[in-house]
């Protein structure tokens, strides 16, 4: 996946594979150029952009392999994307998305309301819910949002100087390294891909939605603080 800039996507992609065994990885440009703010998507020219969203999963799901989707992304409340996403999960797709960084409600936005995703709300190394993590009934799960190191675009080596660039104005925290430390949702997103990836080799594929109860099982009860009483307080866990 590629989002907004190469960066933001070495950073969202290789978290994933940190928590689980290495994984084909599929490429998808979903926002172009700068945006200022707003999210552009870039769909391919005379496809219909609900069967595009929705090829990109169903193509996977015909192979043997359980498929993934990991959405670092938020926007306003859209229908489209939202039976998207429930037309990957009925496939037996599992979608892990971010909550969104705007401290509200996560029904206020798409995808994160998608009620058969796993959302994905974003805590604190102190095991708070990060200050900007939105929140509400819809979150399925927390995980790890704030101060994420993870990779960086510029160069093979660990450490040479690259240029960066903003991405989330409000909670990014930027560097020019080949590493960098970013806040957000989209943080905490692929850490529960990946624990999903994880406990499909350990403990074979369920349905979505067996999926998303099994993670809530093995999750930390009651370890966060900073939640409204309709948010649930679970801290993914591999239980393992």
């Amino acid at each position: 996946m590629r989002f907004f800039i190469a960066a933001f996507a070495t950073v969202v992609v290789l978290t994933a594979p940190v928590l689980a065994v290495p994984s084909p990885l599929s490429s998808v440009e979903t926002f172009s150029g700068n945006t200022s703010g707003k999210y552009i998507v870039k769909f391919k020219p005379g496809v219909s952009r609900k069967a595009w969203i929705q090829k990109l999963g169903l193509d996977q799901a015909a192979s043997v392999r359980p498929s993934i989707v990991s959405m670092s992304l938020s926007g306003s409340t859209s229908t489209l994307l939202d039976n998207a996403v429930a037309s990957l999960t009925s496939a037996g797709i599992h979608v892990a998305v971010a909550a969104g960084n705007s401290n509200l409600d996560a029904s206020t936005s798409s995808p994160a309301r998608a009620p058969s995703a796993v959302t994905v709300g974003a805590s604190t190394i102190a095991d708070a819910r990060a200050s900007f993590s939105n929140f509400g009934p819809i979150i399925d799960v927390f995980a790890p949002g704030l101060n994420v190191l993870s990779s960086w675009i510029g160069s093979d080596t660990v450490g040479l100087p690259v240029l960066s660039a903003r991405i989330y104005s409000n909670v990014i925290s930027l560097n020019i390294q080949a590493t960098n430390t970013i806040s957000g949702t989209s943080m905490a997103t692929p850490h529960v891909a990946g624990l999903i990836a994880y406990l499909i080799g350990k403990e074979g594929n369920l349905s979505p939605a067996d999926m998303s109860t099994k993670l809530q099982a093995y999750s930390v009860k009651g370890a966060l603080t900073g939640l409204s009483s309709t948010t649930v307080n679970d801290l993914a866990h591999n239980a393992l």
